[in-house]
């Protein structure tokens, strides 16, 4: 599997904390979208980088309003996005 960029794991890391702030599943988010789990769990943990579709819809379900606002939401995250995740955790 390729190496994500730093903004992929950047952007994954702040959607991942938001979820897990809302106490949404990765289930719940992948019947939102239309994918898998497994398609969000990957993204969860930076291993690929999401769609710009299902990041329109993300900032639906996550309250962030817009897929701008949701970009700056993540940017604006103090997130270690280089962090070791345990994919069982998920």
């Amino acid at each position: 599997m390729r190496e994500t960029s730093p903004a992929t794991r950047q952007i994954s890391a702040a959607l991942r904390s938001r979820r897990e702030e809302l106490g949404l599943s990765q289930t719940a988010v992948a019947t939102f979208i239309g994918r898998g789990q497994t398609y969000v769990s990957d993204r969860d943990r930076g291993l690929e980088a999401w769609d710009l579709d299902d990041l329109t819809k993300l900032a639906s379900l996550y309250k962030l309003g817009s897929f701008w606002r949701l970009m700056e939401f993540a940017g604006r995250q103090d997130v270690v996005a280089d962090e070791a995740i345990d994919p069982d955790e998920h």
